[in-house]
């Protein structure tokens, strides 16, 4: 039997976890935790726009292009990724066919 000191602490947090009042697991990580578009971003530019459509799901250069007006993409997809860095997110760039299109999509 052990009494007082660091040994006792430990034998009480052991029954206590014993008695239901354990510890709970977290990730490091929180994937609902995205932070928002407006939080990185000025409301309506082209970063908060590109982040937002990636938000949604995967997208192509040309619909960057077409669907969201933006005709210099590569230079908003560098600053989307450096704003989501510290997230510890980035934007995935896979080659489809073999005539120029990529597909971007976020990644966690």
């Amino acid at each position: 039997m052990v009494h007082g000191g660091f040994d006792s602490e430990i034998i009480r947090f052991t029954e206590s976890i014993y008695e239901g009042n354990g510890m709970t697991q977290t990730t490091i990580f929180d994937y609902n935790n995205r932070p928002l578009p407006e939080d990185l971003f000025n409301a309506g530019s082209q970063n908060f726009r590109v982040y937002e459509r990636l938000m949604k799901g995967p997208i192509t250069n040309g619909g960057i292009v077409r669907e969201l007006r933006i005709l210099k993409y590569t230079s908003r997809l560098t600053d989307v990724r450096k704003a989501l860095k510290p997230y510890l997110m980035d934007i995935r760039a896979e080659r489809v066919g073999t005539d120029g299109v990529f597909k971007y999509s976020l990644v966690y």
